[in-house]
């Protein structure tokens, strides 16, 4: 089944935002959940047996972006 919705949720380690993704979901949305602390939101994930896809995306700061070629 592919959703019919999606939502994005940021922040998604707050109280608020996993209170969020627990009520979407059963409701059939495509949920994306970003974070900076992806152990921790991994955990949750785990924890609350959810289907799980993982696109990990690591912020490099500005002055390390500058050296690339």
């Amino acid at each position: 089944m592919i959703p019919a919705k999606t939502v994005l949720i940021l922040g998604a380690n707050s109280d608020v935002a996993k209170e969020c993704v627990k009520k979407y979901l059963p409701k059939g949305f495509s949920v994306i959940m970003a974070s900076r602390n992806l152990e921790a939101m991994k955990e949750f994930v785990q924890q609350n047996n959810l289907d799980e896809t993982y696109i990990l995306l690591k912020i490099l700061p500005e002055s390390v972006v500058a050296k690339l070629p």
